[in-house]
């Protein structure tokens, strides 16, 4: 299938093969990148892929992933100049290899969405316990500068973008 614009900068290519096994979802966000949006980028894929409101916790989100025949779903973020692509992939078994005819490809785009228009937020920011153990493990301790006379932290940052128009940055107009 050739690819079809299916809303405003949203592109959509489908490949289909009976020879594959598995499903692949590919999601890509490209936004511009300044001093004040880097560290929320740094950080913002390992927070959306590790929990979600319907599954608050990186073990309820593995545990879910595991019962849906051992499927994936990660972030990574991609620099390209002065732009950021927040890139999520998400893999699972194809619908006709299922034991008992679970619509597996259903519930990876329930999960996928959720994860990325329902993130796991406490009083408009990230939990505190996957926030640190993210910043921790790639052992971030960063601030930008916001004035000359004030700065502001990655969890802020993240505070402030999640607090914005996320719905605008994820919404996908048919």
């Amino acid at each position: 299938m050739p690819e079809q614009m299916i809303g405003n900068g949203i592109r959509y290519t489908e490949i289909c093969d009976p020879k594959f096994r598995s499903c692949m979802l590919l999601l890509r966000f490209y936004m511009p990148r300044d001093a004040q949006t880097a560290p929320v980028h740094a950080l913002l894929t390992d927070q959306l892929t590790a929990s979600s409101a319907a599954y608050p916790g990186l073990s309820a989100l593995s545990r879910r992933l595991d019962a849906l025949y051992a499927a994936d779903f990660s972030g990574r973020l991609m620099l390209c100049g002065d732009a950021a692509a927040l890139s999520f992939s998400a893999s699972w078994l194809d619908d006709r290899f299922a034991l008992e005819q679970e619509d597996l490809t259903g519930e990876m785009l329930e999960l996928v969405t959720g994860c990325l228009l329902k993130p796991n937020l406490t009083d408009g920011g990230f939990s505190e316990p996957e926030f640190r153990r993210d910043a921790s493990s790639r052992s971030l301790i960063m601030t930008v500068s916001r004035s000359a006379s004030s700065s502001i932290t990655v969890r802020d940052s993240l505070m402030i973008w999640s607090s914005q128009s996320a719905s605008s940055r994820f919404s996908v107009e048919a």
